[in-house]
């Protein structure tokens, strides 16, 4: 077994202004503190990035704000490093939350499609444009963009032009996400599972024997990796019973014919149908979903 170590001292300052200051020449006070904050970062890449990524662009007076106050909550909270992933959470206006905490519903070390998070994350509601004349869609990539620079998500891949298609969340901020969400998200991993919590909003799995039994299905806004022993009851009983779904992925399901009562789910705004190679075609009562997004 080899325990690794953190970054050396001289590495760590160094990311840290690589993060905090970019291409600029700070100023001798700006650095003094700026080694004073690394101090606290237990040489952990992710957290020296995270802070750094908080205090660019701030002005001195934010800076001292986060030496006084910032620091001395890292410092007395028992896991310093999940406190500082905390402290960038909180420091996120409220859309910022919404957005970054339902990336939760995704598995551990998941590659997440950009533009299908990005469709999910507009169907919940959660983006508001932030200047007049701003698309959903370009508020959506603002969105992504300001969390990828402060460090929420990583491993990103791009494609021949150089477009971000799809990316990972570590697993501390995997954590981060889940303990903010509480039981408003839930994986179902057993096919057993006959219950849910009252709370529960999301699920990133769900099977016919879940829908039968749960009360708390009709409160319920996302379905995602739907798939059971028996897809096409599963599928006119999610269309019955979830009419409050916002969000829909049959992908891969391999039906046929698609019920007409999924004219019923008039709050649909997300319904991912790919994979569905022996689809005949789409019912009449799909027009009824006024609020389709996608």
């Amino acid at each position: 077994m080899y325990k690794l170590d953190g970054l050396s001292l001289d590495y760590s300052r160094r990311l840290f202004e690589m993060s905090a200051f970019g291409q600029e020449n700070p100023s001798e006070d700006y650095v003094k503190m700026g080694h004073q904050i690394v101090d606290r970062c237990a040489n952990v890449p992710l957290a020296i990035r995270i802070v750094g990524s908080l205090l660019y662009g701030q002005t001195i007076s934010k800076w001292h704000s986060f030496q006084e106050k910032g620091l001395t909550y890292i410092s007395d909270h028992k896991n310093g490093i999940k406190s500082i992933l905390k402290l960038s959470y909180h420091h996120l206006k409220s859309p910022l939350k919404s957005c970054f905490s339902y990336c939760a519903i995704f598995p551990k070390d998941f590659v997440i499609e950009k533009e299908t998070l990005l469709s999910l994350w507009m169907a919940q509601g959660y983006i508001v444009p932030f200047g007049e004349g701003q698309s959903m869609a370009d508020a959506a990539e603002e969105c992504f963009l300001i969390l990828l620079r402060r460090c929420f998500f990583q491993d990103v891949q791009r494609d021949m032009y150089g477009e971000i298609v799809s990316f990972k969340i570590h697993d501390l901020m995997h954590d981060i996400a889940q303990d903010v969400v509480g039981k408003e998200i839930c994986e179902v991993i057993s096919y057993n599972t006959t219950s849910l919590d009252e709370r529960v909003r999301h699920l990133s799995c769900v099977n016919e024997n879940l829908i039968k039994r749960s009360r708390a299905i009709i409160q319920i806004r996302t379905c995602l990796q739907v798939g059971g022993k028996d897809k096409e009851l599963l599928m006119n009983l999610i269309l019955t019973n979830c009419v409050r779904l916002r969000s829909l992925t049959m992908s891969g399901l391999k039906v046929a014919v698609l019920p007409e009562s999924i004219g019923n789910l008039a709050n649909l705004r997300y319904l991912d149908l790919s994979r569905n190679r022996v689809m005949e075609g789409l019912p009449k009562s799909i027009t009824k979903l006024h609020n389709l997004l996608v």
